[in-house]
């Protein structure tokens, strides 16, 4: 796990991040339909899913503009 993630960080590199969400159904849609995303794990309140650190505002961008809220974004999960 490499704790020195920056937001400058554009190797591609993916890596872990959960989104911790309100509507687990619609996100999981959302998520899917983002061709970036790869690998998507389910949790109780929300998902891991296998992206870059340029995609995570990417992700919640489209989320909200699906009016789903999100309670935490947090690498390296």
């Amino acid at each position: 796990m490499n704790t020195e993630r920056s937001p400058l960080d554009y190797s591609g590199e993916r890596f872990p991040v959960y989104f911790e969400v309100s509507d687990l159904e619609a996100v999981y849609t959302v998520l899917e339909s983002l061709q970036f995303v790869g690998q998507i794990e389910a949790r109780e309140h929300g998902y891991i899913v296998s992206i870059a650190m340029q995609q995570i505002p990417e992700v919640v961008r489209t989320l909200a503009q699906e009016n789903i809220a999100i309670y935490a974004v947090i690498p390296d999960a």
